[in-house]
């Protein structure tokens, strides 16, 4: 573990996730996060039912028999199918979300390891990342670039956590 403490991280973590959130945003508006793919369409169509309240077919709707981050993504979006309705921007809100989180997890966790210039450069690339990149990252489907999101948010509880109390071991359990 790098000398870099938490303190001076958490300014930087907080404006690169504004900047990635403002991007994400654009994307879907604008750019190429905007569509939506076959694949993404069953997880959304799986979500709008569990929105009305189909919970009883939860094993039914799940577009591969195999995939549980189909089913995963159709469940996260229930709430904001309820509280926005069930469409295409409520859909790449939950994904866009998730694509915040990632890669403001991957920011501190870039930071704490090897300082603000690491931090940066994760940004960076991530900011400046090619269209189908974005695309994929906003698509939706439950095992692509929006997957990652877990593994880096159990890292990062793990790598703040100085004492490692149970429920950050817990938490990061249930996000790998």
């Amino acid at each position: 573990m790098g000398a870099h403490n938490q303190s001076s991280i958490t300014p930087l973590v907080l404006t690169m996730s504004v900047m990635v959130g403002i991007a994400t945003l654009l994307d879907v508006l604008m750019g190429p996060g905007g569509g939506m793919s076959t694949e993404a369409g069953y997880n959304a169509a799986a979500a709008a039912q569990l929105a009305c309240g189909h919970w009883e077919a939860l094993w039914a709707l799940q577009y591969k028999w195999f995939c549980g981050g189909c089913t995963t993504e159709a469940v996260m979006a229930v709430p904001m199918f309820k509280l926005f309705g069930a469409h295409v921007l409520s859909w790449k809100w939950m994904i866009g979300c998730m694509h915040v989180l990632m890669v403001s997890a991957g920011v501190a966790i870039a930071g704490r390891a090897a300082g603000s210039r690491a931090a940066f450069v994760f940004a960076g690339l991530m900011l400046a990342a090619p269209g189908f990149y974005r695309e994929l990252a906003l698509s939706g489907f439950g095992n692509h670039a929006e997957s990652t999101t877990f593994p880096f948010v159990a890292a990062a509880l793990i790598f703040f956590t100085h004492r490692r109390p149970l429920w950050a071991k817990v938490m990061a359990g249930i996000a790998a």
